[in-house]
């Protein structure tokens, strides 16, 4: 896909195995690409290439087939691969939370999920007015994507999963024909992303969130929110994407609560600019159940803010496993002690050696470079 972590993965895939590697990459013969550069060994590709005979016949040249984010698309490309060929899906949450989601329980807290019952929030009202007026092209598009294949189609062919290990135990129970393995691969390093503009998060300010998703329950931490003495600090919310409505209500409501001191974020901006309006944001606080932020979350772990996620997300398990210092919604920040208290300089610096070992650059070479012996395992199996 163009996508902004596209290029990090080419980059990590040419160190690995130089000179050795194609890109497909999708883009409708009217869209520009905005992150991928063309080259030699890159070709932007329409809707009609991922099932055709010439997607076939090429991929007969190679051994693995790299799937980044499993869209229908892609999954039309899985099924023209070779038995010998080793295939690899590598997860970007996305492209699985419908998949897990009945796995994680409730992913709107009530209040959340009251808001989004609203007649004025209902998506599918929405969606079915957009169609109503979409041109007869975009009806073709929406009646052909009932019958797109699914990843259940193609279940059978993957050789290896690339996801967050808290949720392979979920992924194995929505796919039970997965007879694979897991495997870790990274589309971000510590190096490229985590550091990114300021050097550090610090500060009296609390970063809400992350988008304008209902799955943010940014409702209830409000709640929470407003029986904490709060001082002075700022309230910073990313709404700059997402659902509009969400947004306006979620803004409304903010100002209700806490005044000025509630600053949502509503317009896009340059990521360097972005880093630089929450780098005052000591304090982070996600509430979502599942697994989701994990880019944002991770950089203010590596640059040094204080952290709280809810006990039932996924990453929540993931963090204390590898041993970072992180803080609990429903225990540490609703029992109010020292909540907003920065984290110690050992415990800065824990966190940022575990992150910067897990997703430095050369761990994500090494992950391309374990693919060989993955082939060679299944080459040895078919024998």
């Amino acid at each position: 896909m163009d996508d902004k972590f596209t290029p990090f993965v080419q980059k990590v895939f040419e160190q690995a195995f130089p000179s050795r590697n194609e890109y497909r990459i999708h883009c409708e013969a009217n869209q520009t690409p905005r992150f991928v550069m063309r080259d030699s060994n890159v070709r932007f590709v329409e809707s009609s290439y991922w099932g055709s005979a010439a997607l076939k016949k090429e991929l007969l040249d190679y051994d693995c087939l790299v799937v980044n984010y499993m869209h229908p698309y892609f999954m039309e490309g899985i099924a023209s691969s070779h038995s010998d060929m080793l295939v690899v899906w590598v997860g970007w949450g996305g492209d699985y939370c419908n998949l897990i989601a009945p796995y994680l329980g409730n992913l709107l807290l009530d209040d959340t999920r009251k808001l989004t019952e609203s007649p004025k929030s209902r998506l599918w009202t929405r969606k079915i007015q957009k169609l109503a007026f979409s041109p007869i092209a975009e009806l073709r598009y929406y009646i052909k994507k009932l019958g797109a294949r699914q990843v259940h189609d193609v279940i059978d062919q993957i050789d290896l999963i690339c996801v967050n290990p808290q949720e392979i135990c979920f992924i194995e129970k929505a796919l039970p024909g997965f007879k694979g393995g897991f495997h870790n691969m990274s589309h971000y390093s510590a190096e490229e992303t985590f550091a990114v503009g300021p050097d550090k998060m610090s500060g009296p300010d609390l970063l809400l969130g992350n988008s304008a998703s209902a799955t943010n329950n940014h409702l209830e931490l409000f709640n929470l929110l407003t029986k904490l003495d709060l001082g002075n600090r700022k309230l910073i919310a990313p709404l700059n994407y997402g659902d509009d409505y969400y947004a306006d209500e979620i803004s409304r409501i903010g100002f209700k609560y806490f005044g000025d001191r509630f600053m949502p974020i509503r317009s896009f901006m340059p990521i360097d600019e972005y880093h630089e309006s929450i780098s005052t944001c000591g304090t982070v606080l996600m509430n979502h159940v599942r697994q989701q932020a994990g880019t944002t979350i991770a950089t203010a772990l590596y640059k040094g803010a204080k952290v709280y996620l809810r006990n039932e997300n996924p990453l929540t398990t993931f963090y204390r496993n590898m041993g970072v210092r992180l803080y609990s919604i429903q225990g540490d920040l609703s029992e109010g002690k020292g909540s907003f208290l920065p984290l110690s300089a050992s415990d800065i610096m824990c966190n940022k050696v575990i992150l910067a070992k897990y997703w430095g650059h050369e761990q994500a070479v090494s992950n391309v470079l374990s693919l060989a012996g993955y082939l060679e395992e299944k080459r040895d199996a078919s024998w």
